[in-house]
């Protein structure tokens, strides 16, 4: 599989077919288990590409649901799967249609304890189990999609400590160091591979704070209004 290079800020999504091939990979794993109720934000993103504050629900068999308390509007553009809203916990059962004496799986290596309460509330008659080390299990094998991403933030790091010698001098402060440094990884153009020489940068009208700080009265600090220079001439 040959992952598609974007912009480098380009916010990714998940591809329908990745979370498809995880969710996947999770229900032929389940067992005795009805199914699995997965509030983590990190398991949320992993099966469903969003974590807003919610719920993903992934049944044994059938389409996995995402409950979604705030932010429903962006949870339904990042994640490919059912988005509802989750007004009440209480009413959980009979919104994911969970059957009566269900098997389910929770996430008890971080799952809090009053969020299990809730969840034994709400499923009143079911039994619980760990999904957590199937979980840890199927993220440790990475697909294609992920080694892309992987390959490109490593890109991304070397072009960033690459670049120190642009702007290293002696006696400057640590901190004046990382603030340049962080701004060659985070700003969108200087993440292509540095150039020899002079870099050339476009300022985004969603960052206007970067283009203003060349203005401040910071010594040799990078100009990055439109057209201005990143790296300075190093003073002979």
């Amino acid at each position: 599989m040959h992952m598609q290079k974007a912009d480098p800020m380009e916010y990714v999504l998940f591809p329908r077919s990745e979370i498809q091939s995880r969710i996947k990979k999770l229900q032929s794993q389940m067992g005795e288990m009805d199914g699995a109720l997965l509030f983590h934000s990190v398991d949320m993103c992993y099966f469903s590409g969003t974590a807003q504050d919610g719920l993903v629900y992934v049944p044994r068999d059938g389409e996995p649901v995402v409950m979604i308390r705030r932010s429903l509007e962006r949870a339904a553009q990042e994640s490919p799967l059912e988005v509802r809203p989750l007004s009440n916990m209480r009413s959980l059962k009979s919104d994911l249609a969970i059957p009566d004496r269900a098997v389910i799986g929770l996430e008890m290596d971080v799952l809090p304890c009053s969020f299990y309460f809730k969840v034994d509330n709400a499923l009143d008659g079911a039994r619980f189990v760990d999904v957590a080390e199937k979980i840890k299990h199927i993220r440790s094998v990475k697909s294609d999609f992920e080694l892309g991403l992987m390959k490109e933030s490593a890109r991304i790091l070397e072009a960033g400590f690459s670049s120190v010698p642009d702007f290293l001098e002696e006696g400057m402060k640590e901190v004046d160091l990382i603030s340049r440094l962080e701004m060659v990884i985070s700003f969108p153009a200087l993440q292509q591979h540095r150039p020899p020489g002079p870099c050339h940068v476009r300022a985004r009208r969603s960052q206007p704070q970067l283009s203003g700080l060349a203005h401040r009265g910071q010594r040799n600090l990078p100009d990055l209004s439109p057209g201005g220079r990143l790296f300075q001439d190093k003073k002979k």
